[in-house]
């Protein structure tokens, strides 16, 4: 007598049903895309709506990226900047100089930083230290 696990019968019965479905399709099924690939493919999206002057859209998206990517990367970034500049586009500046100067204070990327700084309106009401801002930035 040979012990097995309770579920090992449904281990099997899965081996056979995808040796059945590769035998039917001939190939293995598709891949799930991951989060950071739809984030892209989102990005992507909302930067066509941007362009498209659809603002209320694409800062909508822009959310949506930011959900999806990886907090603090490179694309998170970008998107967060857009979406200022899509609030912007709404002429929504006391918003869109909140939405900059979290840009500028949660991005770790230099470049960033200094467009979020000079996109920022100038009668903000929050006012940031720029040589501060840079000062730790060799993260």
């Amino acid at each position: 007598m040979r012990a097995s696990s309770p579920t090992s019968r449904f281990v099997e019965a899965a081996r056979k049903d995808e040796a059945i479905l590769l035998k039917a399709l001939g190939r293995k099924p598709a891949a799930r895309e991951t989060e950071q690939d739809i984030a892209f493919r989102v990005f992507e999206k909302a930067k066509s709506k941007q362009q498209a002057t659809e603002n209320e859209e694409a800062e909508r998206l822009f959310g949506r990226v930011m959900r999806l990517a990886k907090r603090s990367g490179e694309l998170y970034c970008e998107a967060h900047f857009e979406k200022a500049v899509a609030i912007s586009r709404q002429r929504q500046h006391m918003r869109a100089a909140k939405e900059f100067s979290d840009t500028a204070l949660a991005c770790p990327m230099p470049s960033l930083r200094i467009r979020s700084l000079f996109a920022q309106p100038s009668p903000s009401k929050q006012q940031i230290d720029a040589p501060k801002l840079f000062r730790f930035s060799s993260k």
